[in-house]
């Protein structure tokens, strides 16, 4: 539904969703219990962080008339549903 909502806008303003939705998760991650560290649990975090971050910027400037699922979105549903478990 979401991606349905963003082709209905202009890219700029799809483009300024995306990134706020990036920067909402982040936001969120690092004031978590487990937020990134260098040690443990909290560089599995700060790594499946990273993939999300990079899959996320990917998606973040295809182009907005691709409906087919990319490897950018496994990626990014992978890692963001290990994050919130």
């Amino acid at each position: 539904m979401f991606t349905v909502l963003l082709t209905r806008l202009d890219r700029r303003s799809a483009t300024l969703v995306r990134r706020a939705g990036l920067v909402l998760i982040g936001w969120s991650l690092f004031h978590a219990t487990h937020h990134p560290d260098v040690h443990g649990r909290g560089l599995v975090v700060g790594v499946l962080f990273a993939a999300n971050a990079i899959a996320w910027l990917s998606w973040t400037v295809r182009l907005l008339d691709q409906h087919t699922i990319t490897p950018d979105l496994w990626v990014m549903a992978g890692a963001g549903g290990l994050l919130a478990a």
